[in-house]
This record gives structure tokens, sequence and C-alpha cells, in this order.
């Protein structure tokens, strides 16, 4: 496990999770269960802090999380209620869990993704005023499946090139634009176009200017990049995976069990063979 990044970098990670879920037309998707074959199997949301947590460069995990979902305000109060000490834990797995569960803070979030970054960052700036060297990493609570040695490498690419960052795909489809009556208006070029994903990584100071900006002007962003763009900061993107799918409608969750039982298999099972 790695604890120390280059050039003495501070790294925070914002999980923005307080939104309805109204696409997927059921329950709250991060609740969700990755693992139909237990009873008690890793949902969403923990799937997505447990990778980005387990290679330990991560100091402290800040999720944006809905106050009138209940199951959010049940998984609120597990987290907050544990009071074991790390030294009196049993288990080398109940000492992962604790020394977790201590390094998560929840902030009560907006309306839209964008109001819940910037909530997150405004709670943070209250008590830390030197963010200087700290960098923050974005990433969807619905998006668990991103092997933390791809999280690794692009959170070293980033500081490296000391610039902000985020994984994304080039487009390898066919784009079609369409009129209101879903009729093909225009094929467009997908020359140069990439999907964006998560995680994003930024310098803490800029991304709060650009996203207090946009706040301040009344500027909805669709992802924290594009709040960077507003002021003409430059972003960079890290290739990122296929596999890296963002779980919106119900049919995305049976890919992601897939794809999260061969992780699983590939950072746990074999290793222990």
């Amino acid at each position: 496990m790695i604890n120390e990044l280059k050039n003495n970098a501070e790294l925070i990670c914002i999980i923005p999770a307080a939104g309805k879920s109204s696409r997927y037309e059921k329950s709250n998707k991060i609740f969700e269960s990755l693992e139909d074959r237990e009873e008690n199997g890793l949902d969403v949301l923990n799937a997505s802090i447990l990778n980005i947590n387990t290679l330990g460069v991560v100091k402290k995990i800040y999720i944006g999380y809905d106050d009138s979902s209940k199951d959010f305000c049940e998984f609120k109060e597990i987290i907050n209620n544990t009071d074991s000490d790390i030294d009196e834990a049993i288990s080398s797995e109940e000492k992962l869990a604790i020394g977790l569960f201590k390094k998560i803070s929840f902030v009560k979030g907006g309306n839209t993704r964008q109001e819940t970054v910037y909530k997150c960052l405004q709670y943070i700036k209250s008590f830390k005023s030197d963010n200087e060297n700290t960098w923050v990493l974005v990433h969807d609570a619905a998006r668990p499946c991103v092997f933390p040695f791809e999280n690794l490498e692009f959170i070293n690419k980033t500081i490296e090139c000391d610039t902000s960052s985020i994984m994304a795909i080039p487009i390898s489809d066919t784009i079609k634009k369409v009129d209101a009556e879903s009729k093909i208006s225009q094929t467009l070029s997908r020359e140069n176009l990439w999907l964006a994903q998560t995680p994003q990584m930024f310098k803490f100071n800029i991304l709060y200017e650009s996203l207090k900006y946009c706040s301040d002007n009344n500027i909805s962003v669709t992802d924290d990049s594009q709040a960077l763009e507003v002021l003409g900061y430059k972003c960079r993107v890290h290739m990122g995976k296929p596999y890296n799918n963002k779980i919106t409608y119900q049919s995305d969750l049976s890919y992601a069990k897939c794809i999260y039982e061969h992780m699983y298999k590939s950072l746990y099972e074999d290793g222990e063979n």
C-alpha cells in the first residue's frame, strides 16, 4: 500500500452522491448490491469508496449526500457511530474498515452535482485555509468499476504534469444529431471527441475558484472540468477504460456487476492463490 505522493502533495476526495437517481426509475442506484450471490453484498457506493481508498494515498473522503434519503441517513449513522479504535480491532479486515470509516466526512449536498461539489469545497475551506499543495479527486458515486492501480497511475501522472486532468475515452461510435421528432438531422465528426469519465483531479484552489465563479454568475456545468473551461484553465485527458461506466439506467447495473466480479477476482481471490 502506497502512502506518499510525488512532490509531497496532499490528496482529498469528493464523492458527489446527492442525486435522486431519477433516470434509474427504482431505488437509489448507489445502494444497489454488486454481489447478487451474497445477502449483504457490497453496494455501488461502498465499492466506489473502496476503489478510491485502496492504495492509501487519499487522506480524507468527503461525501456530498442527500439528507432526505432514508438509505443515506442509515449509511451515515453506521459510519459516524464507528467508535472502535483501530488498535483494538480483531482482524486486519476490521482494521481496514475502521480506518476507512474514520476518513469519511459527510456534507449536505445541493440540488445538482455542481452544487454538491462546491458545497464540499466550501466546507473544507471553512476549516482548512492553506490548500496550496492540496489536490482534489472528484469521483462519481455510481462509477464503481475502475481498478485501484488505474487510479494511482492517473493520480501520479496528474501531479507529475502539474495540470488538472480527467479520465476520458475517445468516441468510437458514429454520432448522430436528431431533431425534435427523433429524425436524423446531421452526422457529426467524432474526430477529437472524447467521453468524459471520473475520477477528475484538480488543484483545490483552481477548482474552488472555478466553481465559485460559476455559482456567483449562475453558470451551469455538467462536470467539474467544464467549470475550469469557463475561466480558461487548461485540463488534460488521461486515457480511461470503457468498463469505467457510470450506472445511470437499470441495464447498466448488470454490466457493472459482471465487471466488478472480474475486478474482485483479479484484486483479491487471485492474490490469495
